[in-house]
């Protein structure tokens, strides 16, 4: 149900009307502070063209149509019209905030109606607004909890043990592997307005995904550029990874593509090159012979994709594929930079898109995907069905593909639930 313009609203046995609403008395008093310069800035702050919105109060109007507060409650947006109000260099304002804050709290103790915001879809650079009977819920898992399905001994057996060249060896239970999660959603140089909103559970759903493969992770969260790369340093210089069966790192940022490389941001304004992630790992001889994998929720670019059609006539061409058996021994070298995969929420040079309250298109997925499906299916597999969820998703007509790139050599079975100790 589309929301009310109205700023904000008390429960429905008051009667107040706009004049009454101290808020929005607040919102007309700053906006008849704001000069023309300021009110370019905060226009800009929300990818606004300033012709449309004559003074701030429209751009204020805007947000609460729009649902892009990205907060549930008064206080919120007051804190909000701070860091906004700081960002403009207007202490003056700030001030004003404040005092509105301790002398009408109390007036809107009352219960007050949590604004929708799961009618946007966001990206790097990009607003999308649509009304939420649009909105095709294809991937989003809505669960508070991501519960992993356990696969049973026989399968365990016959893929661990009668596959055991085909198959990369999971022998430890706890843990299996050691899992980074670099999770970038706030904090960032430009203020507010760069926030990843929807992030924060993205991490917490990964969080609880791979901890459902008995895996140990470690979660790192706005860190500058430097940060992250030393994090990474860090984890794959511990010695931990000898007695573990695989390694994955999670990287969450803004993103972007350039000179031909994809690039995640620190909070700095700053970034690191995914290639020099995979180098890290290339460097790493606790890890050699052993699956690492690599997720990368980010945008690679600005451009969108569109939707084109695709025909169902005709067949697929089959062909026979020569395989050579592997030799009774295990080969005691594999060529450096073997046994990486990294998967991409999007196709190069395009953006990703990331929901305001559920998070991204490309992270609900994997969990839904992985938590389902780990039991029977190999990560591969997996990720070619996250592919095709993603692509189904919409947004005005405007899409989005992830992929992913490997030199993995056997196939990848997370086993979860076994072996049991």
């Amino acid at each position: 149900m589309a929301e009310s313009n109205v700023i904000c609203k008390r429960n429905k046995s008051s009667n107040a009307s706009d004049e009454e609403n101290p808020l929005i008395e607040l919102l007309r008093r700053i906006s008849l502070k704001l000069d023309e310069e300021n009110l370019e800035s905060l226009c800009k702050n929300y990818l606004l063209e300033k012709k449309h919105y004559p003074t701030a109060f429209h751009v204020f109007q805007y947000l609460e149509e729009q649902n892009l507060w990205f907060c549930a409650t008064v206080q919120e947006k007051i804190e909000v019209l701070i860091k906004q109000m700081k960002m403009l260099g207007r202490m003056d304002i700030v001030k004003i905030i404040k005092t509105f804050k301790e002398k009408e709290f109390p007036k809107l103790s009352g219960p007050v109606q949590i604004v929708n915001i799961q009618n946007s879809v966001i990206s790097n650079s990009l607003i999308f607004s649509k009304q939420a009977t649009d909105f095709k819920d294809v991937c989003t898992y809505t669960e508070e909890t991501v519960h992993v399905l356990e696969c049973d001994e026989k399968f365990y057996t016959d893929h661990s043990v009668s596959l055991w060249d085909e198959v990369y060896p999971i022998q430890h239970r706890l843990p299996k592997a050691h899992v980074l999660i670099l999770n970038n959603y706030e904090g960032f140089k430009g203020g507010p307005q760069k926030d990843r909103h929807g992030s924060k559970r993205d991490g917490e759903l990964m969080k609880q995904l791979w901890e459902g493969f008995q895996c140990k992770v470690i979660v790192k969260e706005n860190q500058t550029a430097k940060k992250m790369k030393t994090s990474l340093t860090k984890f794959l210089k511990e010695d931990f990874h000898k007695s573990c069966d695989f390694c994955v790192v999670i990287i969450m940022s803004h993103g972007k593509l350039k000179n031909g490389h994809s690039k995640v941001g620190g909070t700095d304004g700053k970034s690191i090159k995914i290639i020099e992630v995979v180098k890290l790992f290339r460097d790493c001889p606790h890890l050699n012979g052993k699956p690492k994998l690599i997720f990368c929720q980010s945008c690679r670019g600005d451009e969108v994709s569109a939707a084109v059609p695709i025909s169902c006539s005709g067949t697929a061409g089959t062909s026979e594929l020569r395989t050579d058996k592997s030799s009774s021994n295990e080969a005691i070298t594999v060529p450096k930079g073997s046994d990486i995969l990294v998967a991409y929420s999007t196709t190069e040079g395009n953006v990703a898109f990331r929901h305001p309250a559920t998070g991204s298109w490309f992270i609900n997925a994997i969990a839904k995907v992985f938590s389902k499906k780990a039991k029977t299916e190999h990560v591969v597999d997996m990720l070619t069905e996250v592919g095709n969820k993603v692509s189904q998703m919409e947004d005005d007509g405007d899409r989005q593909m992830s992929e992913f790139v490997s030199s993995l050599r056997k196939k990848l079975y997370l086993f979860p639930g076994f072996p049991k100790q």
